[in-house]
Order: structure tokens, then sequence, then C-alpha cells
């Protein structure tokens, strides 16, 4: 179905300039020239090599046009779409184009059949890059997810790894700060100045348990302190 609509959607691009430039060519000559008129029918018949030339030209630039178009929005869409893959999708739709001006062009029939022969090989080997290019397309579709899910994982594990180490950092100063409080508890103990001492614990204890981190609300911490 992916190869189904990718196809269409790149041959409508092509069949939609044809018609848009063949109907404004042949509406500007029938107005200009109304004694010869031209008709979807006999256009190919009636018009010279040169007025031909110039459908095909103008079809050919308005194609490109809307292909390169289409190409920004799938630049949009598709991040992992690389212009070889776009090349092999567009080939089927371009080379048989710029083959059929040459074709027309020719008055020989022998030049005539061995560029027709070169005209179905060309084809042929341009629809299998297409395939090729669509498998293309959906390998680099997979890719693309790995890719994302590896830089998602990463985010995930330096996050983790700066939360781990501010975990750290503050164990570490809670730790210090633990020491340096019972060096003066010991100091004061030393100094034989109890009450100090029991009345520094006391309010080391009480801080702890009003911290932040625990989230704690002030009326308990006051009802802590009264205790």
């Amino acid at each position: 179905m992916k190869k189904l609509a990718v196809y269409f959607i790149f041959q409508l691009l092509i069949i939609c300039p044809e018609i848009l430039c063949t109907s404004v060519f042949i509406a500007l000559h029938n107005l200009f020239i109304p004694t010869d008129t031209y008709t979807p029918h006999n256009l190919i018949s009636s018009c010279s090599p040169a007025e031909y030339f110039v459908i095909e030209l103008s079809n050919i630039l308005l194609g490109l046009f809307l292909l390169w178009k289409i190409s920004e929005i799938l630049r949009q869409c598709i991040d992992y779409l690389k212009i070889l893959t776009f090349l092999q999708l567009l080939l089927p739709l371009i080379a048989p184009v710029f083959l059929n001006v040459i074709i027309s062009l020719q008055k020989k029939p022998e030049a005539v059949l061995a560029l027709s022969i070169i005209y179905w090989i060309i084809c042929i080997d341009s629809y299998l890059l297409f395939l090729r290019a669509v498998r293309s397309l959906a390998q680099q579709h997979r890719e693309y997810l790995q890719k994302k899910m590896e830089i998602e994982l990463m985010k995930k594990q330096i996050n983790d790894s700066v939360q781990l180490s501010n975990e750290y950092a503050s164990l570490r100063k809670w730790n210090h700060d633990i020491e340096n409080h019972i060096m003066s508890v010991m100091y004061l103990m030393d100094m034989k100045k109890y009450e100090e001492a029991e009345t520094y614990t006391a309010s080391v204890l009480s801080r702890l348990n009003c911290r932040p981190q625990e989230k704690q609300p002030e009326e308990d911490c006051s009802h802590e302190k009264e205790h």
C-alpha cells in the first residue's frame, strides 16, 4: 500500500503539469491563431517540433517545480530522507519524459526504433531502482527510530546522572554538617557544659526534623519544638 501510494502521488505530479501546460498552450494558440485550431486529439500531429518542444519543456519545468515543492514537504515530514533515495523515487517519472521528447524529435525510423528500445530498458531499470528506493526508505525509517530511541535513552541517562550527582553532593554536605555538630557536642561535653550541649543537641535535632526535603508543615516543626 505504501509503494502504491508513493507511486501514484508522483504520477499525479507528472500528469497534472502535462494537462495544465497542454491546455494553456492550446488555449493561447487558438486565441492568437484562430485559423489553425489545435485540439488535444490533433495536437501531436498538427504542431511543429519546436512547438512540441516548448510544450514538453514547460511541462518538465512545471513538473520539476512541483516535485521541488513536494520534496520540501517530504523533508519536513521525513527527517531521514536522503537525496539519493529521493532521486531514485523520481527517476521512473523524469526519465520517460525526457526520452519522449528526444524520440518525438527524431525523423529517421532507425533512430526512433533504437531510442524506443533504450526507452524501455531505462524504464524497467528505473522502476527497479524505485522499488529499491522504497526498501531503502523503510530501512532509513528503522534507523531513524533506533537513533531517536538512543538519543532519548542518552538524555535519560544524563538526567539520572545529574540527579544522582546532586543527591551525592547533598548527602556529603549532610554528613559534613552532622560531623561538625558531633564535634561541637563533644567539645561542650569535654568542657562539662552539659546543659548547653543538651540545648544544642535539641536545636540540631529540631532543624533536622524540619528539613525542607522532608516537606513537613511549619506547624509540625513548631509543635516538635514545643515538645
